[in-house]
């Protein structure tokens, strides 16, 4: 009975694991389309933000497998009605810089996998900041 029990548990962990891994997939692989204004963008494999967008009034920035992004340049300050920001995957970023702070309607802020021990302190500045996910390793 012990092993029938451990196997139905077993079964239900996996279930339950593989249905937050579906939950938490990235969108689809399509990148957003740089030559035209949104407000939600994804960037995949990345090198820089474009400076394009700066000038949009993004509400999700969404970037993830850009490994050669290096550094988050202070025209972040630009996306005034910056509501959720996800960084994730494999990037060589260390800190934030200073005008960070300056995003006052960021709601939910995401950061895998930055290459620094601790959390950027501008982040403790954002005053409308609901939710934090720092993980400093992440398969996501």
């Amino acid at each position: 009975m012990k092993k029938i029990a451990f196997a139905s548990f077993c079964f239900l962990f996996n279930l339950g694991f593989s249905q937050f891994q579906e939950a938490m997939r990235m969108p689809p692989a399509e990148q957003t389309d740089l030559s035209k204004e949104s407000d939600r963008v994804l960037l995949r494999q990345v090198d820089k933000i474009p400076d394009n967008i700066f000038s949009w009034n993004v509400k999700t920035l969404i970037i993830s497998e850009s490994d050669n992004l290096k550094s988050i340049p202070p025209k972040i300050s630009n996306f005034k009605n910056l509501e959720k920001f996800v960084i994730t995957g494999g990037h060589g970023i260390t800190d934030f810089p200073k005008e960070f702070a300056s995003l006052d309607n960021l709601k939910v802020l995401n950061i895998h996998n930055m290459q620094s021990e601790t959390m950027p302190l501008q982040i403790f500045n954002l005053k409308g900041l609901e939710e934090l996910e720092f993980i400093r390793y992440s398969y996501f």
